[in-house]
């Protein structure tokens, strides 16, 4: 049986609020919770639940697939932080899981790391300012912010408190550009390419639509009936997203393909669903 025609979004349901989920969020899945369920978590609610069972009933190696996404989020830090970046600026941040992404930025710099967490939901903020704190020297902060309002969030008092003017930024971007769409995203670049001192760099993951293209059209058309509509991408539409920036090794490439051995363990890097990319500011 062929996999179902997809239509892509122009934008999904839930980045489309100013402020998150409405007054029912709870009996609605949502992207934040989904992907905290596919890691293991426990902050999530039957409608997250229901949803997960019928990705994986299709797409069983989903949460191996979250696991691998999520350690490239570490070693991505990592990687910035080794070229000198002690100021991370996360752009649809999600609930925490595990150890938190400004912890693996403060262990390369323990005299003093500064981090923005920025969500739309209100429910992840909530979680973030009670799990995502920081130690002095290091800063950890949070703002409640629709990342398509990206001169709202570059000019907010948040990002003045916590992002020293000047220094370069680790802009991080996993797993929420799919909640974009194309306009949006493109302007959400483009400012942050203006924004943005010489020096820095821009990590992203993306749901990919050309690595497995079945099961990304199985995906995109689960979600999508349950409210969750998503914008996969092949690596040539990333690759246009990043024109004229400096990709480091490997380059535009599978989440798995960045992934020492070490850091993997026993997860199987074919189950890699999403292209990953670091990008250095000139």
């Amino acid at each position: 049986m062929p996999p179902p025609t997809v239509h892509q979004p122009t934008v999904i349901s839930e980045a489309s609020t100013s402020h998150g989920p409405s007054a029912d969020w709870a009996s609605h899945p949502s992207s934040a919770r989904l992907y905290n369920h596919l890691l293991g978590g426990k902050d999530c609610y039957e409608a997250d639940r229901t949803l997960a069972a019928t990705l994986t009933g299709t797409v069983p190696n989903l949460p191996t697939a979250a696991q691998i996404n999520r350690a490239f989020g570490h070693r991505a830090v990592r990687l910035m932080a080794d070229r000198g970046i002690a100021q991370f600026l996360d752009l649809g941040c999600g609930l925490p899981y595990g150890e938190s992404l400004h912890e693996t930025a403060a262990a390369r710099h323990p005299d003093g790391m500064r981090f923005l967490y920025v969500d739309h939901d209100p429910h992840v903020i909530a979680h973030a300012q009670a799990l995502m704190t920081a130690q002095p020297p290091a800063v950890a902060a949070h703002l409640l912010a629709d990342i398509r309002q990206a001169e709202t969030v570059l000019s907010s008092p948040e990002a003045a408190e916590v992002l020293v003017p000047g220094r370069p930024v680790g802009v991080v971007m996993h797993t929420v550009l799919h909640l974009l769409g194309d306009d949006a995203v493109s302007a959400l670049l483009a400012a942050l390419r203006d924004w943005l001192p010489p020096g820095s760099c821009l990590s992203l993951t993306h749901p990919a639509a050309d690595l497995r293209p079945q099961d990304a059209r199985y995906e995109a058309v689960l979600c999508a009936a349950a409210g969750l509509p998503l914008r996969q991408r092949t690596r040539r539409e990333v690759a246009d997203l990043l024109g004229g920036l400096e990709l480091l090794e490997p380059g535009i490439a599978p989440t798995g393909a960045w992934l020492p051995d070490h850091l993997t363990g026993e997860l199987p890097l074919s189950a890699s669903a999403a292209w990953a990319a670091i990008a250095a500011v000139p």
